[in-house]
């Protein structure tokens, strides 16, 4: 059984709350240490999106695409179907149903 449109809203709002804080704490210790690389979480975001492509059954990458091509619905990339139809791409709902 899939998960509801509800969990899955819910995983990919904590995933990006994670992202944006680890950017945010990135630009302030850059604006203390000039030299200041980065704090990186690599093995936390990849073990949450591995775990959330795995209970979607994600085969075709979409949320990966959605978070990082497409960045989070905002990019201007698109996606069609082997139809070549417009599918939508915009918001956690529109991903939902590409992979759902």
């Amino acid at each position: 059984m899939k998960p509801t449109l509800k969990e899955f809203t819910g995983w990919m709002k904590k995933f990006k709350e994670l992202n944006d804080n680890v950017e945010r704490a990135n630009e302030g210790l850059k604006l203390l240490y000039d030299d200041f690389n980065g704090v990186f979480l690599g093995w936390h975001e990849q073990f949450m999106l591995d775990l959330i492509k795995r209970l979607m059954d994600d085969v075709n990458d979409w949320i990966g695409w959605y978070i990082y091509e497409n960045k989070w619905g905002q990019g201007k990339m698109k996606c069609y179907d082997k139809n070549n139809k417009l599918l939508k791409s915009k918001t956690i709902e529109d991903l939902y149903n590409l992979v759902k």
